[in-house]
């Protein structure tokens, strides 16, 4: 990625999150003076952008640091790549009017990002800072993204309590054993899903600065004590009952996710 980019990373959030309890993305800034009229320009900017592609309730967080500032915006679950075009828009945006010599070098760089990135580059649609321009440009990419199968099963489960797991290839409704897996583009109706099977089972979330691994393991025992097919992850892997099924820091949700879709699992552990 060029270095002239005013963010070191910039990722989907494909559910809960430390910012917000719903889908979303983040970018943390890389080489930028980080100050409340920076952060009050990109907010402004990603709920405008936010109200204009008809997102519920306009969501941006920032949370700042040593090293810069994490920005957060939530968006739909099937919007999430153009939530990381809101949000490294917004950004560049406000950057840009601060020091308009320096617009053309960003919107070099966003583009020169997105043509390493993309799949196709003759479906890259060029970036482009104008608020009206790159409004219909987000408004082209939402298009191009939206799933309203995925949206009618989410909000199905989210009115029968059920919850859900969503990556780049699946969506699984359920947790371990009261689950299912449907492939993103092979999605049922709502009412072909038996969702008096599907459900939550007992989780227990660890978190914290020291002993989180050794309470995940207290859990899991007592957990296993009671007859239960117990999931859980930390940073040393993934454990299905007795069995490693990967090793490494799993703390986060990948691991979730590997113990969420596993329908061995009567109870999850997870930090």
């Amino acid at each position: 990625m060029n270095l002239v980019l005013p963010f070191a990373d910039s990722r989907r959030l494909t559910g809960a999150n430390l910012f917000f309890a719903t889908p979303g993305a983040v970018l943390e800034t890389a080489g930028v003076a980080v100050d409340g009229a920076l952060i009050e320009g990109w907010r402004e900017r990603v709920q405008r952008a936010s109200a204009h592609l008809g997102w519920p309730v306009p969501c941006a967080v920032a949370r700042t640091h040593a090293a810069g500032a994490s920005l957060a915006v939530a968006a739909p679950p099937d919007q999430l790549y153009t939530a990381t075009e809101v949000n490294e828009w917004a950004l560049c945006a406000v950057l840009a009017a601060r020091e308009p010599a320096r617009g053309a070098a960003l919107v070099a760089a966003l583009h020169a990002a997105l043509l390493e990135d993309a799949a196709d580059p003759l479906q890259v649609i060029p970036p482009v800072l104008d608020e009206p321009a790159a409004f219909a440009r987000l408004r082209e990419l939402a298009a191009r993204e939206r799933r309203p199968p995925l949206r009618a099963l989410l909000d199905a489960a989210v009115q029968r309590d059920v919850p859900a797991v969503l990556d780049d290839d699946a969506v699984t409704l359920g947790f371990g054993a009261r689950s299912a897996e449907y492939a993103l583009d092979a999605l049922p109706v709502p009412e072909d899903v038996r969702w008096p099977a599907l459900g939550g089972i007992p989780t227990a979330l660890v978190t914290g600065s020291n002993g989180k691994t050794t309470t995940v393991r207290l859990i899991a025992a007592f957990a296993r004590a009671q007859g239960w097919c117990t999931g859980y992850t930390c940073t040393d892997g993934v454990w299905i009952g007795d069995e490693t099924v990967a090793t490494g820091d799993y703390s986060g949700p990948a691991g979730a996710r590997r113990v969420a879709r596993d329908r061995r699992v009567d109870a999850a552990v997870l930090e």
